[in-house]
Protein backbone atom coordinates (compact mmCIF):
# COMPACT_ATOMS: atom_id res chain seq x y z
CA UNK A 1 0.00 0.00 0.00
CA UNK A 2 0.93 3.68 -0.52
CA UNK A 3 2.50 5.48 2.32
CA UNK A 4 -0.36 8.03 1.97
CA UNK A 5 -3.30 5.81 0.65
CA UNK A 6 -6.42 6.51 3.12
CA UNK A 7 -5.11 10.48 3.25
CA UNK A 8 -6.60 13.61 1.92
CA UNK A 9 -5.70 16.87 2.00
CA UNK A 10 -7.97 20.18 1.61
CA UNK A 11 -6.48 23.37 1.70
CA UNK A 12 -7.48 27.26 1.80
CA UNK A 13 -5.65 28.56 -1.13
CA UNK A 14 -6.16 32.64 -0.63
CA UNK A 15 -3.40 33.43 2.24
CA UNK A 16 -2.98 29.95 2.47
CA UNK A 17 -1.66 27.72 -0.31
CA UNK A 18 -1.13 31.35 -2.41
CA UNK A 19 0.45 34.19 -0.21
CA UNK A 20 0.78 36.55 -3.29
CA UNK A 21 -1.33 34.78 -6.11
CA UNK A 22 1.54 32.08 -6.37
CA UNK A 23 1.71 28.53 -5.00
CA UNK A 24 5.57 28.05 -3.20
CA UNK A 25 7.90 25.48 -5.49
CA UNK A 26 8.20 22.86 -2.43
CA UNK A 27 4.81 23.01 -1.52
CA UNK A 28 4.04 21.95 -5.08
CA UNK A 29 6.77 19.29 -4.50
CA UNK A 30 5.30 18.14 -1.43
CA UNK A 31 1.90 17.68 -2.83
CA UNK A 32 3.30 15.77 -5.70
CA UNK A 33 4.80 13.19 -3.56
CA UNK A 34 1.83 13.10 -1.64
CA UNK A 35 -0.45 12.69 -4.40
CA UNK A 36 2.85 9.99 -5.76
CA UNK A 37 2.28 7.74 -2.75
CA UNK A 38 -1.60 7.61 -2.59
CA UNK A 39 -2.83 10.79 -1.09
CA UNK A 40 -6.04 12.72 -1.99
CA UNK A 41 -5.44 16.86 -2.36
CA UNK A 42 -7.86 19.71 -3.19
CA UNK A 43 -8.18 22.78 -2.61
CA UNK A 44 -10.92 24.30 -0.58
CA UNK A 45 -11.93 28.25 -1.05
CA UNK A 46 -15.02 30.90 -1.05
CA UNK A 47 -14.10 31.66 -4.93
CA UNK A 48 -16.89 30.77 -7.31
CA UNK A 49 -16.02 28.44 -9.79
CA UNK A 50 -15.55 31.19 -12.79
CA UNK A 51 -12.55 32.40 -10.80
CA UNK A 52 -11.06 28.91 -9.69
CA UNK A 53 -10.46 27.09 -12.09
CA UNK A 54 -8.45 28.80 -14.64
CA UNK A 55 -6.23 30.50 -12.15
CA UNK A 56 -5.75 26.79 -10.25
CA UNK A 57 -4.69 25.13 -12.99
CA UNK A 58 -2.51 28.15 -13.90
CA UNK A 59 -0.57 27.44 -10.26
CA UNK A 60 -0.89 23.74 -10.31
CA UNK A 61 -1.49 21.93 -13.27
CA UNK A 62 -3.55 19.25 -13.00
CA UNK A 63 -1.91 18.16 -9.67
CA UNK A 64 -4.98 17.99 -7.80
CA UNK A 65 -7.78 15.48 -7.49
CA UNK A 66 -10.87 18.11 -6.59
CA UNK A 67 -11.73 21.33 -5.83
CA UNK A 68 -14.48 22.31 -3.66
CA UNK A 69 -15.43 26.39 -4.40
CA UNK A 70 -18.05 28.35 -2.80
CA UNK A 71 -17.56 27.70 0.32
CA UNK A 72 -18.56 24.09 -0.39
CA UNK A 73 -21.52 24.69 -2.39
CA UNK A 74 -19.74 23.12 -5.16
CA UNK A 75 -16.80 20.76 -5.68
CA UNK A 76 -15.35 20.24 -9.54
CA UNK A 77 -12.36 17.57 -10.65
CA UNK A 78 -9.79 18.82 -12.84
CA UNK A 79 -11.14 18.67 -16.19
CA UNK A 80 -13.75 21.31 -14.52
CA UNK A 81 -16.50 19.05 -14.25
CA UNK A 82 -19.26 19.66 -11.52
CA UNK A 83 -18.51 16.49 -9.22
CA UNK A 84 -21.78 18.15 -7.02
CA UNK A 85 -23.73 21.40 -6.58
CA UNK A 86 -25.40 22.90 -4.12
CA UNK A 87 -27.99 25.55 -4.44
CA UNK A 88 -30.52 27.72 -2.97
CA UNK A 89 -33.63 30.32 -4.40
CA UNK A 90 -32.63 33.04 -5.97
CA UNK A 91 -35.28 35.49 -4.25
CA UNK A 92 -32.75 34.94 -1.42
CA UNK A 93 -30.95 37.90 -3.15
CA UNK A 94 -33.81 40.68 -1.83
CA UNK A 95 -32.86 40.89 1.42
CA UNK A 96 -29.00 40.91 1.11
CA UNK A 97 -29.44 42.94 -1.89
CA UNK A 98 -31.78 45.67 -0.11
CA UNK A 99 -29.60 45.67 3.08
CA UNK A 100 -26.19 46.11 1.14
CA UNK A 101 -28.13 48.90 -0.95
CA UNK A 102 -28.75 50.73 2.48
CA UNK A 103 -25.85 50.46 4.43
CA UNK A 104 -23.22 51.46 1.00
CA UNK A 105 -22.12 48.12 0.89
CA UNK A 106 -19.45 48.38 -2.60
CA UNK A 107 -20.88 45.00 -4.49
CA UNK A 108 -23.21 41.51 -4.03
CA UNK A 109 -21.99 39.05 -5.90
CA UNK A 110 -23.79 36.12 -7.26
CA UNK A 111 -22.80 32.39 -8.21
CA UNK A 112 -24.86 30.75 -10.26
CA UNK A 113 -23.49 27.25 -12.00
CA UNK A 114 -20.05 28.54 -13.87
CA UNK A 115 -21.61 31.83 -14.16
CA UNK A 116 -21.17 35.25 -11.97
CA UNK A 117 -23.04 37.80 -11.97
CA UNK A 118 -21.77 41.38 -9.94
CA UNK A 119 -24.25 44.54 -8.91
CA UNK A 120 -22.13 47.30 -8.34
CA UNK A 121 -23.62 48.97 -5.86
CA UNK A 122 -21.84 51.98 -5.59
CA UNK A 123 -22.82 53.03 -8.95
CA UNK A 124 -26.33 52.47 -8.22
CA UNK A 125 -29.28 55.46 -9.42
CA UNK A 126 -30.25 57.65 -6.48
CA UNK A 127 -33.24 55.94 -6.39
CA UNK A 128 -31.47 52.78 -5.54
CA UNK A 129 -33.30 51.37 -8.24
CA UNK A 130 -31.12 48.73 -10.15
CA UNK A 131 -32.28 45.85 -12.37
CA UNK A 132 -31.37 42.35 -10.81
CA UNK A 133 -34.43 40.40 -13.09
CA UNK A 134 -31.00 38.88 -14.40
CA UNK A 135 -29.97 36.85 -11.16
CA UNK A 136 -34.00 36.75 -10.30
CA UNK A 137 -34.64 34.58 -13.15
CA UNK A 138 -32.18 31.78 -12.54
CA UNK A 139 -34.61 30.61 -9.93
CA UNK A 140 -32.00 29.19 -8.21
CA UNK A 141 -28.04 30.29 -7.13
CA UNK A 142 -24.90 28.85 -5.76
CA UNK A 143 -23.76 31.57 -3.60
CA UNK A 144 -23.70 35.37 -2.98
CA UNK A 145 -20.69 37.49 -1.87
CA UNK A 146 -20.84 40.92 -0.10
CA UNK A 147 -18.46 43.32 -0.69
CA UNK A 148 -18.27 45.74 2.49
CA UNK A 149 -15.98 48.19 0.62
CA UNK A 150 -15.01 50.70 3.61
CA UNK A 151 -17.77 49.25 6.00
CA UNK A 152 -17.22 47.28 8.68
CA UNK A 153 -16.89 43.82 7.86
CA UNK A 154 -17.60 42.01 10.91
CA UNK A 155 -20.54 44.45 11.44
CA UNK A 156 -22.22 43.67 8.18
CA UNK A 157 -21.67 39.31 8.79
CA UNK A 158 -23.77 39.74 11.85
CA UNK A 159 -26.21 42.07 10.68
CA UNK A 160 -26.45 39.85 7.54
CA UNK A 161 -26.73 36.71 10.18
CA UNK A 162 -29.70 38.10 11.92
CA UNK A 163 -31.86 38.86 8.70
CA UNK A 164 -31.13 35.41 7.02
CA UNK A 165 -33.31 33.53 8.38
CA UNK A 166 -32.12 30.36 7.96
CA UNK A 167 -32.24 31.11 4.16
CA UNK A 168 -28.04 31.53 3.46
CA UNK A 169 -25.08 31.31 5.47
CA UNK A 170 -22.88 33.98 6.66
CA UNK A 171 -19.16 34.12 6.60
CA UNK A 172 -16.48 36.56 6.81
CA UNK A 173 -13.71 36.08 4.11
CA UNK A 174 -10.86 38.69 4.21
CA UNK A 175 -12.83 41.83 2.66
CA UNK A 176 -15.55 40.18 1.73
CA UNK A 177 -18.75 38.31 3.55
CA UNK A 178 -19.49 34.74 1.77
CA UNK A 179 -23.44 33.45 1.84
CA UNK A 180 -23.69 30.04 0.71
CA UNK A 181 -26.93 28.05 0.87
CA UNK A 182 -28.21 27.07 4.55
CA UNK A 183 -25.82 24.64 6.39
CA UNK A 184 -23.51 24.26 3.35
CA UNK A 185 -19.67 24.98 4.77
CA UNK A 186 -16.31 24.07 3.86
CA UNK A 187 -16.40 21.13 6.07
CA UNK A 188 -19.83 19.17 4.47
CA UNK A 189 -17.92 19.61 1.16
CA UNK A 190 -14.86 17.96 2.46
CA UNK A 191 -17.43 15.32 4.24
CA UNK A 192 -18.70 14.78 0.43
CA UNK A 193 -15.71 14.54 -1.01
CA UNK A 194 -14.09 12.12 1.64
CA UNK A 195 -17.35 9.89 1.17
CA UNK A 196 -16.87 9.79 -2.75
CA UNK A 197 -13.10 9.04 -2.49
CA UNK A 198 -13.94 6.61 0.39
CA UNK A 199 -12.06 8.52 2.65
CA UNK A 200 -12.49 8.49 6.39
CA UNK A 201 -12.91 11.19 7.86
CA UNK A 202 -10.45 10.68 10.76
CA UNK A 203 -8.08 11.00 7.94
CA UNK A 204 -8.65 14.45 6.62
CA UNK A 205 -6.34 17.27 7.34
CA UNK A 206 -6.84 20.67 6.76
CA UNK A 207 -5.62 24.15 5.98
CA UNK A 208 -6.51 27.46 6.66
CA UNK A 209 -6.52 31.22 7.69
CA UNK A 210 -9.84 33.06 7.83
CA UNK A 211 -13.00 32.58 9.40
CA UNK A 212 -14.81 30.88 6.74
CA UNK A 213 -12.04 27.82 7.09
CA UNK A 214 -13.30 27.51 10.81
CA UNK A 215 -15.71 24.70 9.85
CA UNK A 216 -12.97 22.42 8.32
CA UNK A 217 -10.46 23.21 10.88
CA UNK A 218 -12.75 22.45 13.72
CA UNK A 219 -14.47 18.99 11.82
CA UNK A 220 -10.78 17.27 11.00
CA UNK A 221 -7.13 17.60 11.37
CA UNK A 222 -7.24 21.29 11.49
CA UNK A 223 -4.15 23.45 11.04
CA UNK A 224 -3.35 26.82 10.89
CA UNK A 225 -0.92 28.45 8.52
CA UNK A 226 1.39 30.79 10.48
CA UNK A 227 -0.54 34.19 9.08
CA UNK A 228 -4.06 33.05 10.27
CA UNK A 229 -6.21 34.95 12.25
CA UNK A 230 -5.68 34.26 16.03
CA UNK A 231 -9.31 32.48 15.88
CA UNK A 232 -8.11 30.15 13.48
CA UNK A 233 -4.87 29.58 14.99
CA UNK A 234 -6.95 29.02 18.51
CA UNK A 235 -9.02 26.24 16.90
CA UNK A 236 -6.17 24.61 15.29
CA UNK A 237 -4.51 21.23 16.09
CA UNK A 238 -1.04 22.97 14.76
CA UNK A 239 0.40 26.00 13.16
CA UNK A 240 2.39 24.99 10.05
CA UNK A 241 4.84 27.48 8.02
CA UNK A 242 3.36 26.01 4.79
CA UNK A 243 1.14 22.96 3.54
CA UNK A 244 4.95 21.13 3.01
CA UNK A 245 5.08 21.09 6.68
CA UNK A 246 1.44 19.21 6.84
CA UNK A 247 2.60 16.25 4.73
CA UNK A 248 6.00 15.96 6.97
CA UNK A 249 3.26 15.81 9.94
CA UNK A 250 1.24 13.24 8.36
CA UNK A 251 4.77 11.34 7.36
CA UNK A 252 5.36 11.42 11.04
CA UNK A 253 2.74 11.42 13.16
CA UNK A 254 -0.08 9.13 13.73
CA UNK A 255 -3.83 10.93 12.81
CA UNK A 256 -4.93 9.91 16.68
CA UNK A 257 -1.61 10.86 18.62
CA UNK A 258 -1.52 14.45 17.41
CA UNK A 259 -0.51 16.77 20.26
CA UNK A 260 -3.17 20.15 20.35
CA UNK A 261 -1.63 23.79 19.38
CA UNK A 262 2.39 22.84 18.77
CA UNK A 263 3.83 24.76 16.17
CA UNK A 264 5.55 22.49 13.59
CA UNK A 265 9.00 24.67 12.68
CA UNK A 266 10.30 26.35 10.56
CA UNK A 267 12.87 24.17 9.34
CA UNK A 268 11.09 20.90 9.15
CA UNK A 269 9.39 22.17 6.34
CA UNK A 270 12.87 22.90 3.83
CA UNK A 271 13.32 19.18 3.15
CA UNK A 272 12.61 18.06 -0.34
CA UNK A 273 10.28 15.08 -1.11
CA UNK A 274 11.40 14.70 -4.16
Amino acid sequence: MAKFSGYLIGTDFDGTLSRDGTVMARDRESLRYFRSEGGIFGIVTGRSYSNSYEPFLDCLGSEFDFVICQNGGAAFDPSGEFVFRHSFPSRSVLPVYEYARLNGLGALCCCADRDFFSVNLSDLPSDGKTDISDILKLGRIDQMIAIPDTFPVRRAADELEAISDGRFGVFRNHRSIDMPPPGITKATGLGEIAGLFGIDEGMIYTAGDNWNDLPMIEAFHGCAVENAEDDVKKAAEIIVPDIAAIVEYIEKTDAAEHPENKTMPTEAAERSFL
